[in-house]
């Protein structure tokens, strides 16, 4: 049986069978990036990337570096966690 998707919709790690598995989380690798949402809209960057998308517009308002649809769909599913988040509360 696979792992329970997370909000995101990405596999979670198996759970470590002994101790010494517990070091297998810091070879994960690390990928640094930044988040945030505005009125209709949102922002996603990290180091090698950066994009604006607007919602109502359904448009990109600023990038740098290559933007794929996979970049702005995460970006929606971001915003989507926070917003309902936000409702939850």
């Amino acid at each position: 049986m696979s792992a329970k998707p997370n909000h995101l919709n990405l596999e979670k790690p198996p759970a470590s069978s002994s101790a010494r598995d517990g070091c297998a989380i810091a070879a994960l690798s690390y990928q640094p990036f930044a988040y945030f949402s505005f009125n209709n809209g949102f922002g996603w960057l990290n180091p090698h990337h950066k994009l604006v998308f607007d919602n109502v517009g359904q448009l990109l308002r600023d990038t740098s570096g290559p933007v794929t649809h996979q970049q702005i769909l995460t970006g929606r599913k971001m915003q989507q966690v926070a917003y309902q988040d936000y409702l939850n509360k």
